[in-house]
């Protein structure tokens, strides 16, 4: 069987075709399409894909582009090993820490998000590997925890599909995939106008499908979802630069800066400014 490795650099193939086994796929500097069995996906520098084993699928990368591969190519041992101690209770693993018996996962095709841990363990990766300075221990690593944040995405998007009322497992499969394209859609510019039938429309959904839905798979409303990730956005600048409370909130997407205060105050206590000054002061 197969070890786990990496591939890291510019891509060398510019169009493949045909089945391998799992994987995770990931670049950065630009975007790659997948077809996987019929659907399509684009990969690039904030999400990811994870291809189960002996799935058919396609891709093409340009012959000119600052492209850069972090695709992983998984051991069915390391896919049952992380899978166990993901589903599997903490008692379960210490009583009986064998995993290779355990039956292997049919993973969710679909993009899910690059979360900040992975992007740092990446940027790492990519300054090791083009500096020559990349040891087997630090990139083993690192590919253990990549797989083990990818696993744990895809046991959650698994749980989100349990929720969803259909009788098919396709179905709400694909229920799943539609409601992600919406969260895709609004994770890449939250500054933007976002309502009910523009996200409906995105995911190809009627409106009121859309929005039982959305909340089925995430818990939440589009519009408490869309709150909760410009409040977040706003945290982020308040901590980390001098700007404006009026042009921080511009940037999270805000209508205007009483309504975005109105919004800070109400999740957090205080209006802007004063929880950077109460936050900023406690962290020096």
């Amino acid at each position: 069987m197969a070890e786990t490795h990496i591939i890291l650099g510019a891509p060398f193939h510019r169009h493949w075709q045909g089945t391998a086994g799992y994987s995770i796929k990931g670049y950065a500097g630009g975007r790659v399409p997948f077809c996987v069995e019929g659907r399509l996906h684009f990969v690039g520098d904030a999400n990811f894909l994870v291809v189960n084993a002996g799935q058919e699928y396609e891709f093409s990368t340009p012959a000119e582009s600052p492209l850069f591969n972090f695709t992983i190519f998984m051991s069915e041992l390391e896919v049952a090993d992380a899978w166990a101690s993901i589903r599997r209770s903490e008692q379960s693993l210490l009583e009986d820490p064998e995993t290779n018996d355990q039956p292997l996962p049919e993973l969710l095709v679909a993009t899910m998000p690059v979360t900040e841990p992975v992007k740092q363990i990446r940027s790492q990766l990519r300054s090791a590997a083009l500096a020559g300075s990349l040891c087997a221990v630090s990139k083993a690593a690192a590919i253990s925890e990549i797989i083990d944040d990818a696993l744990r995405a895809q046991w959650q998007a698994m749980r989100q599909v349990r929720r969803i009322s259909a009788s098919r497992r396709s179905t709400r499969e694909e229920a799943v995939r539609r409601v992600r394209r919406a969260i895709d859609f609004i994770e890449s510019d939250l500054v933007r106008r976002l309502d009910l039938s523009l996200l409906a429309n995105v995911s190809c959904m009627a409106k009121y499908h859309f929005l039982r839905r959305f909340k089925d798979v995430t818990g939440e409303t589009p519009y408490q979802f869309i709150l909760r990730r410009r409040l977040a956005r706003a945290e982020e600048l308040l901590m980390n630069t001098d700007l404006s409370a009026a042009e921080i909130g511009r940037r999270c997407g805000f209508a205007d800066p009483t309504t975005f205060s109105s919004a800070f105050r109400s999740a957090h206590g205080l209006p802007p400014l004063a929880w950077r000054s109460a936050n900023v002061g406690s962290k020096s």
